[in-house]
């Protein structure tokens, strides 16, 4: 019964209506066909992964406070990918009380302004607490916040993190 219940099955999704449910001759190529069209997506699609390469870098400029060398392989910094598609990269150590501007620890390049402002969240491993930052607001600033919107105090902040817009 499982057996005629699977043959009713797959000429149903065939689309073949044989009364004894044995398999027409022209069924193998439109399963080919199916195939074969499939695996052309995937090869599109993979073709697509691969040329998503980075195509041009920014270098954040140094803000007071916020400091990769105190991280080992620090860097903060932006890099546009071949698809038009920008990624922030981050992992830093920030001391927010010496941090001038309500906790702004950077500014995105002139080009890589997203069109509109982004928040992400992100793992403080010395405070072991979920903090935020906010992007892209007018002056393009990249901003760490309290989950709340407020402004960290804690006196270290270690963050590792990038962001796709």
């Amino acid at each position: 019964a499982n057996k005629m219940i699977e043959k009713s099955m797959l000429c149903h999704v065939l689309d073949s209506v044989n009364a004894q449910q044995v398999l027409a001759a022209d069924v193998g190529p439109k399963i080919t066909a199916i195939i074969d069209g499939l695996q052309e997506d995937v090869n599109g699609l993979n073709t697509k992964i691969t040329q998503k390469s980075q195509s041009e870098f920014y270098a954040i400029a140094d803000v007071t406070g916020v400091s990769t060398g105190q991280v080992a392989d620090g860097y903060h910094n932006v890099s546009k990918m071949s698809n038009g598609q920008f990624r922030y990269s981050a992992h830093f150590t920030c001391y927010p009380s010496a941090v001038p501007d309500g906790n702004i620890v950077g500014y995105l390049p002139e080009s890589a302004n997203p069109y509109q402002t982004i928040y992400e969240y992100t793992y403080d491993v010395i405070g072991q607490r979920w903090v935020r930052i906010r992007i892209g607001n007018d002056d393009r600033s990249i901003q760490l916040m309290n989950l709340d919107g407020t402004n960290v105090t804690s006196t270290q902040v270690t963050l590792e993190y990038h962001i796709d817009f």
